[in-house]
């Protein structure tokens, strides 16, 4: 323990001066040399999509005959944990359903499911926030490379003929929250 502390302060006092100063010296060129090569640099921005939705006022569209959205929220592994999928149709008619898997493979696996109607109003705003958020133009994939594990979530849309589908693993897309935040609303009504 002794021994690198005094190479440090003949060091230092080889730099030229007191022990502070030689001190302050070695570790400043120490630190500079480590800026330089790259070693003390920011790692890479979190992915995200920041992109906000436009506003739509949903009095003025109508919902298609064929519009469903079916969000499923769980783990990236699909033999762990607790998936939840919610359906929605352009009825109204929405179907929670939740897949629990015991830990491990093989486990068994258990599933409920509940209905409820929503109502006109609240499918004609979530059909808006589709609309004014650009579904069908996001990406179908937005994936942060950099966690390997976790929770996964996925968006498919379908209306007026077109269907896209959308997973989100670890990357803030804002358009795609609040699209799932428009679906938590119009359940909660």
């Amino acid at each position: 323990m002794w021994r690198p502390c005094l190479d440090l302060n003949m060091q230092a006092n080889a730099m030229g001066g007191s022990t502070m100063r030689g001190i302050a010296r070695l570790l400043s060129a120490g630190i500079a040399m480590l800026l330089a090569t790259g070693a003390l640099a920011q790692p890479p921005a979190q992915p995200q999509d920041t992109t906000p939705c436009r506003k739509i006022a949903p009095e003025r569209l109508s919902v298609p005959d064929d519009f469903s959205l079916v969000f499923r929220s769980g783990p990236t592994h699909a033999d762990w944990g607790t998936t939840t999928i919610t359906t929605v149709n352009a009825s109204g008619l929405a179907t929670l359903k939740e897949v629990r898997r015991a830990k491990g493979r093989g486990g068994p696996r258990e599933e409920k499911s509940t209905d409820r109607q929503i109502s006109k109003q609240a499918i004609r705003r979530l059909y808006a926030s589709v609309v004014a958020c650009g579904f069908f133009e996001l990406d179908k994939s937005y994936w942060n490379r950099r966690v390997m594990d976790g929770s996964v979530s996925s968006l498919q849309v379908t209306a007026g003929g077109k269907t896209h589908n959308v997973v989100v693993h670890h990357y803030p897309v804002d358009r795609f929250r609040t699209i799932v935040a428009a679906l938590n609303d119009a359940l909660e009504k």
